[in-house]
């Protein structure tokens, strides 16, 4: 029987460490967002809306990389929780999201934990690269959500 050491097993592929940077960083905006009631994945899609004013669910799923059902849940637990407002649809169009004035103030209060959060994740970068990686992560972010290869959500 032959053992692979572990310095010569192959490195891990950047798609496995990637998800798991994504999980890890969820995990702390949960843990951070604890006191402003809002959930990562919820605080996400009021940052969007925010950006988005009138954004529909499809629209939505697809800016934040989910799926459809899952844009349902959360547009509708936001609802519930009086952070988003929906305008009533005429026959065939979709029901558009904007934030309510206390969705507004949630965000306005639960930003300055991201930030910080962000400020701890890159204490350990020169600000130089910092900003390069800021720039890289969104830049491939809006390039694989545009890839028709990797198809759609």
């Amino acid at each position: 029987m032959t053992t692979v050491s572990p310095t010569a097993a192959a490195p891990e592929p950047l798609t496995c460490v990637v998800t798991k940077l994504g999980h890890l960083v969820e995990r702390q905006m949960h843990r951070a967002l604890t006191g402003h009631e809002v959930s990562a994945g919820q605080f996400t899609a009021l940052t969007f809306v925010a950006s988005h004013p009138g954004v529909n669910r499809a629209d939505l799923a697809r800016g934040l990389q989910i799926t459809p059902p899952a844009a349902g849940g959360l547009t509708r637990q936001l609802v519930e929780k009086g952070l988003l407002a929906r305008t009533t649809s005429q026959r065939g169009m979709p029901i558009a999201f904007t934030l309510t004035p206390a969705g507004e103030q949630t965000l306005h209060r639960a930003t300055p934990t991201i930030e910080a959060l962000t400020g701890v994740m890159f204490d350990s970068v020169r600000p130089d690269i910092a900003a390069m990686m800021d720039g890289g992560l969104r830049h491939l972010l809006s390039k694989l959500s545009q890839d028709p290869r990797l198809g759609r959500v």
